[in-house]
């Protein structure tokens, strides 16, 4: 399978703080405290929440 390269390194490493805090489970992800967790910012952040799955296969070395 060929694997087309999408994001930037940066896009993933971003959305892998975000998915660190999806993960932990103490907020909904719309809410501010769960951005406030990390250090993304806001256009980031609604990034992460717009383009999760194409991030989140990127990120696990799937075809996007």
């Amino acid at each position: 399978m060929l694997f087309r390269s999408t994001f930037t390194e940066r896009q993933i490493n971003n959305w892998k703080e975000f998915e660190n805090v999806r993960e932990l489970g103490l907020f909904n992800m719309f809410d501010k405290r769960a951005m406030e967790c990390t250090s993304l910012e806001k256009d980031e952040w609604l990034f992460c929440m717009s383009n999760y799955a194409q991030l989140k296969a990127q990120a696990q070395g799937e075809e996007v």
